[in-house]
C-alpha cells in the first residue's frame, strides 16, 4: 500500500514543496465523492444546463480530453456550490480527478485544509495577496495544473480571481492563468475542453443558489490572449443564462 507524503506547510516561501506535493497528491475518490455529496446536501444548489450540455457531460470521454471548468466568482461559498453541483450533475463520475484552485488562506486551518484536499484543492498564491512574491508560485501553479491535465485530471478555476462585488451580471476582467494553462496543455498535446459555469446567489435569505453549466468548447487559438478572450465571452454568456433560469 502506497503512503501519501506528509502535506507541506502552505505559505508563499514554501511554494516549491507545496506544488511538488500537489503534482502527486491523490485523495480517496470514495471520500471525495462523499464530501461532494455533503456539500450538495448542505448548499442545495439548483443545477441547470445550456441546451445539450447535460447529454454532452453524460457522454464525455476523459480518455480523449480534459476539462478546464471556468466559473464566475460572486460569493464566499462558490467553491461549495460548484462542488455540490458537480455531485448533482454528470460530473459526479469525475470526482477524484477534479482539481479545484483555491486561495492559499483556505489551507491554513488544519481541519479545513483536510476537507479542501479531499475536494482536490490546489492552493493559489494570488498577486493581490502576495505582490511580486507570487510570480514564482504562479508559474509553478500553471506547471502543476498542466501536469495534472496531462494525466487525465480536470481543473476548476475562478478566472476572475477575486469576488465580484460590483455587478455579478457582468464578468470582471479575467486573469491570464486559465488561458496559460489551456495553451500550455494544448502545446503539449493534451486536448482541452473549456466548460463555462455560472453561479447566481439569490438576494432572498434562505433561497437556494443556482449553478448553470454553459456550452463547452474547444479552443482553436494557441495564444493565451486569444484564449482568455474566448473564455471571458463564454463565461459572460453563461452568466446571462443563469440570470434567466
Amino acid at each position: 500500500m502506497t503512503t501519501q507524503p506528509h502535506p507541506p506547510s502552505v505559505h508563499v516561501d514554501n511554494f516549491s514543496r507545496v506544488y511538488d506535493f500537489y503534482r502527486q497528491h491523490q485523495q480517496s475518490r470514495l471520500k471525495a465523492t462523499a464530501l461532494y455529496g455533503y456539500t450538495a446536501l448542505a448548499y442545495r444548489p439548483v443545477v441547470r444546463y445550456a441546451e445539450g450540455v447535460h447529454r454532452y457531460l453524460k457522454h464525455f470521454d476523459a480518455s480523449r480530453a480534459s476539462m478546464v471548468i471556468c466559473s464566475n466568482h460572486v460569493s464566499e461559498i462558490d467553491q461549495f456550490v460548484l462542488s455540490g453541483g458537480a455531485f448533482l450533475s454528470p460530473l459526479r463520475r469525475h470526482i477524484g480527478t477534479i482539481r479545484v484552485l483555491a486561495k492559499d488562506g483556505l489551507f491554513v486551518d488544519r481541519r479545513q485544509r483536510h476537507r479542501i484536499d479531499l475536494m482536490g484543492g490546489i492552493p493559489v498564491f494570488r498577486p493581490t495577496d502576495h505582490g511580486r512574491d507570487a510570480l514564482g508560485p504562479v508559474r509553478a501553479l500553471i506547471s502543476t495544473c498542466v501536469e495534472r491535465l496531462k494525466v487525465g485530471d480536470h481543473v476548476a478555476i475562478f478566472p476572475e480571481g477575486t469576488r465580484n462585488k460590483a455587478d455579478p451580471r457582468s464578468i470582471q476582467p479575467i486573469g491570464a492563468g486559465a488561458a496559460h494553462i489551456v495553451s500550455r496543455s494544448m502545446r503539449q498535446g493534451r486536448p482541452i475542453v473549456v466548460l463555462p459555469a455560472a453561479i447566481r446567489i439569490p438576494e432572498l435569505s434562505g433561497a437556494r443558489p443556482h449553478l448553470l453549466f454553459g456550452s463547452p468548447f474547444t479552443v482553436e487559438a494557441i495564444a493565451p490572449k486569444r484564449i482568455a478572450e474566448e473564455i471571458r465571452r463564454a463565461m459572460q454568456e453563461t452568466v446571462r443564462l443563469v440570470y434567466r433560469s
